[in-house]
């Protein structure tokens, strides 16, 4: 098997955008594009971005409410991301267009997975699988436990961290 080096050797750089504000990890869109979201310090707002992966061209923008320390994901159509603080935004993937707000009433610190038609995450004590409708389809409530970080999904099964005591330092994977 031929392995090409060239990459290892000589990498070209083929486009560069400067968005405003600090980025956060960017995902691929179902089109291939790539959606990028930052934190604009001084609007106080995420900026959330469409880039066309091969030339670099900014496709859309769209301003939402900051928080959340999370990235999108993407699932039938809907940019999933959380913002607000204590809320979740589904985008249109094509035009940037806010669809839906829903409020989870804690603070969202997990980047949603999606698998087989819903988003899940963890927020709170709870965990929700989101329909890209903004629907709720799925919500799970767990007595003393904080979720946060990115579920996974292996074999049906939905894993995400948690804790029974944050203050006690000691992270648990339910």
């Amino acid at each position: 098997i031929a392995v090409d080096n060239r990459m290892l050797v000589s990498p070209t750089i083929e486009w560069v955008s400067s968005p405003n504000g600090v980025a956060r990890v960017p995902t691929e869109g179902s089109n291939g594009n790539i959606i990028l979201h930052t934190y604009d310090r001084f609007t106080k707002e995420y900026v959330v971005f469409s880039y066309d992966s091969n030339t670099g061209k900014q496709l859309w923008s769209t301003y939402l409410p900051a928080g959340g320390y999370a990235s999108p994901t993407i699932g039938d159509g809907v940019v999933f991301l959380p913002c607000g603080y204590t809320q979740i935004c589904g985008l249109d993937e094509n035009t940037g267009e806010r669809i839906w707000t829903k409020e989870l009433h804690s603070r969202n610190r997990s980047t949603p997975t999606f698998y087989k038609g819903l988003a899940y995450l963890g927020v709170g004590n709870k965990i929700y699988g989101i329909k890209p409708d903004g629907d709720i389809k799925k919500e799970g409530l767990f007595a003393n436990v904080m979720f946060y970080g990115n579920p996974l999904v292996i074999n049906d099964y939905l894993y995400i961290l948690g804790d029974s005591n944050p203050t006690n330092n000691k992270s648990m994977l339910y």
